[in-house]
């Protein structure tokens, strides 16, 4: 050929002699936006960003139970006590969206939940001073639409007062540091 193919374009000859030439262009995915920034997920997508020290995933149902809610505890108090951090319930631990099912009154109630998780806090936190419960919805990576019910919990904590350390306990100091992707425990 004397016109060679323009740069970024394959050219794939059929299998007969008479089929025209295809051109195809290659798979140019958009750029991913950053996790925290995100408005919504899709079911089974597996995120990029590992858990860190801003980041956890917890792949929890509803309701909470004790061990969980003192799971949840733990890792507010971490970032508190660091820079602050992000927790996304409804992503397991290898990075793949699963959600979590909630009704209107659910939502209510798991974030009411949530906030009464700091009652106990050393120093005391106010409930939107530090930290805020958001529902994201989560598409059908198929159908193209929002899976009805279905959310991304993701709960924003603010970075502590940094003069202060938090404990999640009122009556004995029990305090956490975010350390690796991890919620590390502070010998006292």
């Amino acid at each position: 050929d004397k016109n060679p193919p323009k740069k970024g374009l394959v050219i794939i000859r059929g299998e007969e002699e008479k089929k025209p030439l295809q051109v195809i262009k290659p798979d140019v995915s958009p750029k991913p936006v950053a996790l925290h920034l995100r408005r919504s997920f899709i079911l089974n997508e597996r995120v990029n960003e590992d858990e860190n020290n801003v980041i956890e995933y917890k792949d929890f149902g509803y309701p909470l139970d004790k061990d969980r809610g003192f799971i949840l505890q733990k890792t507010i108090c971490s970032f508190l006590n660091r820079r602050g951090g992000r927790i996304y319930i409804g992503i397991n631990d290898s990075k793949y969206v699963k959600g979590i099912y909630l009704t209107s009154k659910e939502r209510d109630e798991l974030k009411l939940e949530i906030f009464e998780l700091l009652r106990h806090f050393e120093p005391s936190i106010s409930n939107e001073e530090l930290l805020q419960v958001v529902f994201l919805p989560i598409q059908d990576k198929y159908k193209k639409e929002m899976i009805p019910g279905l959310f991304m919990v993701k709960i924003i904590v603010k970075q502590g007062d940094p003069s202060e350390l938090y404990s999640i306990s009122k009556l004995h100091f029990q305090s956490y540091l975010r350390n690796d992707g991890q919620s590390v425990q502070l010998s006292t």
